[in-house]
Order: structure tokens, then C-alpha cells, then sequence
């Protein structure tokens, strides 16, 4: 059993170090990549005292001691801050975390700390330590019932971003979703399953090995899971991974990266090319609803949707005049290219940016 749970703990450690590396390694991270991170963090310290406890190594043990403690208080509010950062964006969070961490942190300092002691000094130990350590039930089922209920804030909160997206919103942010929604669903599982093995000893019959090497073995293959489910079919966990979607909602009026997201999956894919794209198709590839979309060109960007289609074709038309493209064929077999439709419609928007026509402005940048 000691060798099973050896390799078990090892594996498990092995895989957050991934995490971890696999996400430190994105260039570029926004607030929620940052939590993901601090998530792998304290799961990798929980699952090291777990390791530590199995090879008696007390040095580590007293090391890993207060995160692993604290991991059941924290990961689950993390989590929910995670998924409010990728559906709202990172003033969302900031608005959030003082609130989610006030019981966690009542916990740090009146119990985990005093435990801590207690276990360095037993002559400190407080009144109510010594109930706890007497009555652990109290702190399990108290554990339970607030991670239970933020995880399924979580749940609901995935659930509400789906209904507002309804189809808009492409294959991968799916994928992503599915992950996000199996990460907390297995937290969901290991805590009841923590509430029904205390009930079981508190009212059947105690248990003869220490449950909790059960619990974090349950934790631990599905870490297994998520990691291959995040690297080869969300790729939500490798790094560098470009979300088809944008990182954050588009509704707030200030939200440059929303912006920038959208002008970097036009660049990328190129989709003013498509002489039929529609406001309703464009929010389709980058994730988000018609309104949302529309609300960011018109309120953030000060233009509208046909506008700003337009200028890439016409930018892309440019491009193509002034090279060797134009030796084969006419300008409106460029514009056409450009995805334009209409001769009449390219000409005006043409003469409309440069003051010029087609034919001036070539013959002007070809002297």
C-alpha cells in the first residue's frame, strides 16, 4: 500500500511541477493565469505533505504543514476567482477577493496558525484547538459546507456565461469551459466524499487507516485527468495557447483587451477576407454575443462594425496594389480579393480615406 500511495504522491507532484512550468511559461498573463498558477502552487504543496507525512520526513512535513491546511479554505475560492477572471475580466476578481477570503483568513489566524503551535509547543494549546482536536467533525463539516457552496457559485457562474453566450462561441472556449467545469466538480466529489467517511466515523464505525490519504489519492487522479484533458483537447494548459475567444467579456466600455484580442484575431485570421462576414459571424469566431461585440466597436473603438471591416480590406487592398499582384490583375479583381463585392462600394470607401482614386494612388506610390 505504502509503494502504491509513493507512486501515486510522486506522479501527483510531478504533474503540478508541469502545471506550474507550463503556465509560468506563458508570456503573457493576465490575472486569472496568474490564480490558475497559484492554484497549481498550493495543490503541489498539499500533495508534498501528503508525501512527506508517507516518508516521515518531519523538516518537509513542518514546511508544507499551513499550505496543505489551508489548500481545503483556499483552492475553492481561487477557483471561483479563476473563472470569474476568464468570463469577466481582472477588475471582476478585485471586486471579489476581499470578500472571498475573509473566512479563509479568520481560519489562518485563529486555527491554523494556534494548530501549528499546538504542534511545536503542546503546552500552547488554546481552548479552542483542543475542542477542534477532540471534535474534528465541527471543522470538516464547516470545511464541507463553504467549499461546497463557492464551488457551486462556480458551477452557476459557467452556466450563466453559457446561457448570455448561447452559440456564440467557438469549439475551444467549449473545451475550455469543460475542463474549468471538470476541475470543480471533482473538488465537489472529494468534499462531499470527506463529509460522508466523517459521518461514517462519526455515527457507524471508525475507520482503521487515515481517510485522508484516500481523499488526496481521489485528488490526485484526477489531477491525472485534468492534465491530459488540458494538454491535449482544451490545451488550456500549454503555454502560449491562443484563445479563440477573447480573455475577457466585452462589456466593459475600457476593456483593452478585449480590443486588442479582437484586432489580433482579425489580423490573425482574416476574416474581413470573407465578403459575406456579418457582425454575427465575427462574434461568432471571437466568442461573444452580437450586443457585446457591437457595444465594444461602438463604445470603446468609436467605430461600427462596417467600418472597421472595411478598413482592414482596404489596408489589404493596398498591400496588394503596390505589389507585384497588380501586374496580372485589375483593381477590382484586387478589391474583390480584399473582400469587397461591390466596385461602387470599394471606390467611394477608397477616395473617402485617401482623397484620391484607385488608379491616382497607385500611380502616385509607384513613381
Amino acid at each position: 500500500m505504502k509503494e502504491a500511495l509513493n507512486f501515486l504522491l510522486t506522479g501527483g507532484i510531478f504533474v503540478n511541477l508541469i502545471n506550474l512550468v507550463l503556465y509560468y511559461k506563458k508570456r503573457e498573463k493576465a490575472l486569472h493565469d496568474k490564480i490558475l498558477l497559484a492554484i497549481f502552487l498550493v495543490l503541489t504543496l498539499a500533495v508534498g505533505n501528503y508525501y512527506a507525512q508517507l516518508h516521515e520526513f518531519d523538516w518537509l512535513t513542518l514546511i508544507t504543514f499551513i499550505p496543505n491546511e489551508m489548500a481545503e479554505w483556499i483552492i475553492s475560492p481561487l477557483l471561483y476567482l479563476y473563472i470569474v477572471g476568464v468570463i469577466r475580466g481582472s477588475e471582476a476578481v478585485k471586486k471579489r477577493f476581499l470578500k472571498l477570503f475573509v473566512f479563509p483568513l479568520i481560519v489562518l489566524v485563529f486555527v491554523t496558525i494556534p494548530f501549528t503551535v499546538y504542534l511545536l509547543l503542546p503546552e500552547w494549546k488554546l481552548p479552542h484547538i483542543e475542542f477542534l482536536f477532540n471534535h474534528s467533525y465541527w471543522y470538516v463539516f464547516t470545511s464541507s459546507c463553504f467549499n461546497l457552496i463557492t464551488l457551486g457559485y462556480c458551477l452557476a457562474f459557467i452556466s450563466s456565461a453559457e446561457k448570455d453566450q448561447g452559440s456564440h462561441y467557438s469549439s475551444k472556449r467549449i473545451q475550455d469551459y469543460k475542463w474549468i467545469k471538470y476541475f470543480v466538480t471533482t473538488l465537489i466529489v472529494i468534499f462531499i466524499l470527506d463529509a460522508a467517511l466523517e459521518l461514517y466515523e462519526l455515527f457507524i464505525h471508525e475507520l482503521i487507516w487515515d481517510m485522508s490519504y484516500l481523499l488526496i489519492s481521489v485528488l490526485v487522479l484526477s489531477l491525472y485527468y485534468l492534465f491530459y484533458f488540458g494538454i491535449h483537447r482544451s490545451k488550456i494548459l500549454l503555454p502560449d495557447f491562443v484563445w479563440e475567444t477573447p480573455r475577457e467579456r466585452t462589456d466593459c466600455d475600457d476593456d483593452l483587451e478585449a480590443e486588442k484580442m479582437l484586432v489580433d484575431t482579425m489580423k490573425r485570421r482574416r476574416y474581413f477576407l470573407l465578403p459575406e462576414l456579418t457582425l454575427s459571424d465575427l462574434a461568432r469566431e471571437i466568442g461573444t454575443s452580437d450586443k457585446k461585440l457591437s457595444a465594444l466597436l461602438n463604445k470603446q473603438m468609436n467605430t461600427n462594425f462596417y467600418e472597421f471591416v472595411n478598413e482592414y480590406r482596404l489596408q489589404y487592398f493596398e498591400e496588394l496594389a503596390l505589389s507585384s499582384e497588380l501586374n496580372n490583375k485589375t483593381i477590382f479583381a484586387l478589391a474583390q480579393e480584399s473582400g469587397f463585392r461591390s466596385k461602387a462600394t470599394f471606390n467611394r470607401l477608397f477616395k473617402k480615406k485617401h482623397l484620391v482614386t484607385p488608379n491616382e494612388f497607385i500611380k502616385k506610390h509607384k513613381q
